[in-house]
């Protein structure tokens, strides 16, 4: 049987290919791993960074993302930890804030990147820095988000952080946490109430407060019926019955009173019969009272030829044919 000096000198060259191989798969296998693979020293890493993920109780060591670690009661954790990781103090995380740590002496999580509508619990949890909740409804009195309005602030009432911002409809304490600047029936502020005053020039609305330009009132609709709107010149006239129209309104449209157009002018266009109730702010600019078998009542001036006419200054031509004398209808000329 061979001795083992006589193997060696016979097969030196294998062993060595086959000891440098094994050297390569080591050095491969735990000392040059890529990111995320467990470890458990710096020199196992391809990076030289070996530490906890993040500050949980079942968090192992793995080659750092960061390329770095820091230290803290004895172990190592990885940099740079994403939003949200457990983490004992602020040199781990990305953005440099660890929330809820204590000072160090207790887990907190990494925050200060939250994006408005994520939920939070301090203002330093949220890139804008405010973190309210975002309506004063019953239920979401702790329920708090970073606010997509990026400011927030305190209900005197309860002493708790709201979102300013909130649409209209949307449960309210003051009006500096409505974005139209009205908390409507709150009490001045011991109850609370709905936020209004965002609405546009013609959106319906109840109140002077609902608008933007504070001004609510009545225009006439195609079928002859007021509606409340948003006025669109921002004035009401209060003309009748103690009810608030809308002034400046556009030629051609439904009006019930002169004062309800921009040009001061409503009537009826034609004299035709079935048109006595539909009232326009006048094209012509001008109106003309009829007192005669056409009863008192306003007809714009400036009628096309044809157009049915009782008195001849309702007619551009000045003449209204066959009306005899505003007895009866006629035809502009």
């Amino acid at each position: 049987m061979p001795s083992i000096g006589e193997l060696l000198a016979t097969y030196w060259v294998p062993i060595l290919v086959v000891c440098a191989i094994a050297i390569v798969y080591v050095y491969v296998m735990y000392f040059n791993l890529n990111v995320g693979a467990p470890c458990t020293y710096d020199q196992q890493c391809k990076n030289g960074a070996c530490g906890r993920a993040t500050a949980a109780d079942d968090a192992i060591k793995t080659c750092c993302g960061s390329g770095a670690t820091t230290g803290y009661g004895g172990f190592d954790y990885c940099t740079q930890m994403p939003s949200r990781a457990t983490c004992w103090s602020d040199a781990m995380c990305a953005t440099g804030y660890c929330s809820e740590n204590n000072g160090g002496l207790t887990k907190g999580y990494c925050a200060g990147d939250f994006a408005p509508g994520d939920d939070c619990k301090w203002n330093n949890d949220c890139g804008n820095k405010a973190c309210g909740r975002p309506t004063a409804a019953l239920g979401d009195d702790e329920k708090l988000i970073c606010c997509l309005s990026g400011k927030e602030e305190y209900a005197n009432v309860n002493m708790k952080s709201y979102c300013t911002g909130m649409k209209d409809g949307d449960v309210c304490f003051e009006d500096t946490q409505c974005a139209g600047g009205t908390c409507r029936d709150n009490s001045s502020g011991l109850a609370r109430g709905h936020c209004t005053g965002s609405r546009k020039a013609g959106e319906a609305c109840d109140w002077d407060s609902d608008c933007g330009g504070k001004q609510c009132g009545r225009v006439q609709q195609p079928d002859g019926n007021p509606k409340l709107v948003c006025c669109p010149d921002g004035q009401t006239q209060h003309v009748w019955g103690g009810q608030s129209w809308c002034t400046g309104m556009p030629v051609g449209a439904r009006c019930e009173w002169d004062d309800n157009c921009a040009n001061g002018a409503c009537g009826r266009e034609t004299a035709a019969d079935g048109q006595e109730n539909i009232l326009t702010c006048c094209r012509s600019g001008d109106n003309v009272l009829s007192s005669l078998a056409g009863g008192s009542r306003d007809y714009c001036t400036g009628m096309t030829p044809g157009t049915v006419c009782w008195s001849d200054a309702s007619c551009s031509s000045g003449n209204c044919r066959g009306n005899a004398y505003g007895l009866q209808r006629g035809v502009c000329d």
